[in-house]
């Protein structure tokens, strides 16, 4: 896994830099998570570095899968079949999507809440963090009634607990203690 994350360095800042210069970032982050996904097909995954496999083949069967237009990114498809490298297209999406939240000053934050939050609420939620990270922030709320109350949020690597399950453990390790 860390060899492909490895290998996949520098395909995805060529993708990168040649989607910044077209102006393409978002078109090319769902092109490239849509190859990602098919990359990851348990039919075609086995094929994807197998030498007796036409790397032709296997590259238009991405192309048709994700319906990719004519242009760079057929020829990105192209070029990793060439050095059999379609088995590192999650790799290459991740990394994309770390250089354009950079590029963007942006940020996903998973929100983790034991209740649904409501527009208002998830509004001064990202105001807050927005403060706080200095960048535009991508709200992903997810529910987890197991939170009992509260909420956990992680940006990249800030990870900030507010759930009441949590603090009810650290109330009952210090009383144990």
């Amino acid at each position: 896994m860390a060899e492909n994350v490895t290998l996949a360095r520098p395909y995805a800042r060529a993708a990168f830099e040649l989607a910044r210069d077209a102006g393409q970032l978002a078109e090319w982050s769902v092109a490239l998570a849509d190859m990602a996904v098919t990359a990851e097909n348990e039919m075609l995954k086995p094929l994807l570095n197998d030498p007796g496999i036409n790397p032709a083949q296997i590259s238009e069967i991405i192309v048709a899968a994700c319906s990719l237009p004519d242009g760079p990114m057929v020829n990105f498809v192209r070029l990793l079949a060439e050095g059999r490298r379609l088995s590192t297209l999650v790799q290459i999406a991740a990394q994309f999507e770390i250089y354009r939240s950079e590029e963007e000053k942006t940020i996903d934050v998973e929100v983790t809440a034991a209740a649904e939050l409501d527009t208002a609420q998830q509004k001064r939620l990202a105001e807050a963090l927005q403060k706080r990270l200095g960048r535009s922030v991508r709200l992903h709320v997810t529910l987890d009634e197991s939170l009992l109350g509260g909420a956990v949020v992680k940006a990249g690597d800030l990870v900030i607990d507010g759930s009441v399950r949590t603090r009810l453990s650290q109330l009952t390790q210090s009383i144990m203690s």
